[in-house]
Order: C-alpha cells, then sequence, then structure tokens
C-alpha cells in the first residue's frame, strides 16, 4: 500500500485548519502529514488504520494522531460526520510547549505520537466544543482548541500503537 502525503490547506487568519467531513463514505488512501490530527465521529462507524493497526471507531469516539503516522479510515455507515482538527506543534508558537500552564496538553500531545483513541469518554461539554470549532474565528477558535486539548488531557485514552 503506498502512503501519500497529504497538503494540508492553509486557513485564512486561523493558526490550524478544521473542517467537517460528512461524506456518505469513508474510504481514504493511506496518509501521513506534519501537523497533529484530531478526529471526532459525531456519526457513523468504521475501522481506522495507523500504519498496520487496525482499531473500531464508533460514534462519539475521538482519535488523536501525532505527527506523520500514516493513517486512513473506512467506514461501515452510509450516514457519517467527523469533525477534523489540525494543527501544527508551533500553533501556539516555537517555546509555548515550555509554559508549565501548557504541560497536561503537551503530554497528551507527546502520548499522540503513538496515536491515540478516547473511547466512550468524549462528555457532552467537549463534544459541543469540537462540533462548534469549524464554525468559529479569532480569538474564541484558539481558545476552543486549547480547552479541547485540556479536557482530553485528563481523560482516559489507549495507544494505537506500540
Amino acid at each position: 500500500m503506498q502512503i501519500k502525503f497529504e497538503q494540508i490547506p492553509i486557513q485564512q487568519n486561523s493558526s490550524f485548519h478544521s473542517h467537517i467531513n460528512d461524506s456518505p463514505r469513508y474510504l481514504f488512501d493511506m496518509h501521513h502529514h506534519p501537523q497533529y490530527e484530531l478526529v471526532y465521529f459525531n456519526q457513523g462507524q468504521g475501522k481506522a488504520y495507523a500504519i498496520q493497526t487496525v482499531i473500531d471507531y464508533d460514534q462519539g469516539d475521538l482519535i488523536l494522531f501525532g505527527p506523520n503516522i500514516p493513517h486512513t479510515f473506512v467506514s461501515k455507515s452510509s450516514q457519517n460526520e467527523a469533525i477534523i482538527i489540525q494543527f501544527s506543534h508551533d500553533f501556539l508558537g516555537e517555546k509555548a510547549w515550555q509554559n508549565k500552564d501548557l504541560v497536561t496538553i503537551k503530554k497528551v500531545l507527546t502520548e499522540s505520537n503513538k496515536g491515540l483513541i478516547f473511547k466512550n469518554v468524549i462528555t457532552n461539554n467537549i463534544k459541543e466544543k469540537i462540533l462548534n470549532i469549524p464554525n468559529i474565528a479569532g480569538f474564541d477558535r484558539l481558545m476552543r482548541l486549547l480547552e479541547i486539548l485540556n479536557s482530553i488531557s485528563l481523560l482516559e485514552s489507549f495507544p494505537l500503537l506500540k
């Protein structure tokens, strides 16, 4: 299987990219990119592939891939919706991760180098923040991403890769 490089589009006036994928079917090529990728499955179910690991995902699950992890999704459902947030390591600036106030977020981002799945632990509060992020801009959008990352850093997750 060939692994393709995905060029993440830069959104105007934003430090990260987000979008809603509501394709009837997910069947993507295995790909990688230097950005982190946070995927929340609002509808549907299927399989997530990370290198040679395969794991089932269901509605309400969230997956966080670290940079350059080859991955793809194949849906089982005909009704699918995923909110995808992609951001670079330095989206807050080069030295942001030295800030002690961000230690829990830094930890979950470091752990995402093995890919993380959050199953059955996403609260309605986190879900609403994720669902709304593609529709907001500016400072509120950046703060929302930090709130999401901080919230998931406190949840139980499982690595996709050994």
